[in-house]
């Protein structure tokens, strides 16, 4: 082959190499392949800071945590305030009557005990009914 041939096979090659090597996006360095210089960080102190910014993270988190847990705290408490008190036995400022109203306070307290228990099994058997 001739020599002009070559030459100007090689600046064809070169001219059509330079447009796709301009195309490509340049990839960052991570930081511990970075060299150390002016205005950069060596990788021991990429790394230092690294190790801070993961402390600050979790110092973050566990405040966080400490935060909820005491809302948490503050607002059962709060719940348990507002609940109304159950009377003490005896506390509720009835006297004793004859031993035939006696009798009957205890009997309606039986029906009443009984009613709320036949209404709670027919809503047990409605929950445990076969599924569709």
């Amino acid at each position: 082959m001739s020599r002009p041939f070559l030459t100007a096979a090689a600046t064809l090659a070169l001219a059509c190499a330079t447009p796709a090597v301009a195309q490509t996006v340049p990839q960052p360095v991570p930081p511990w392949l970075s060299t150390p210089g002016p205005g950069t960080a060596g990788p021991a102190e990429a790394h230092r800071l690294a190790l801070d910014q993961l402390r600050d993270q979790a110092d973050r988190r566990a405040a966080f945590a400490r935060q909820q847990a005491f809302e948490t705290r503050l607002r059962r408490l709060e719940l348990e305030a507002a609940r109304q008190p159950a009377p003490a036995d005896g506390a509720t400022g009835q006297r004793l009557g004859t031993p035939e109203q006696e009798r009957a306070r205890r009997e309606a307290a039986t029906a009443r005990r009984h009613a709320l228990a036949e209404g709670l099994g027919q809503i047990d058997a409605w929950l445990d009914r076969p599924a569709h």
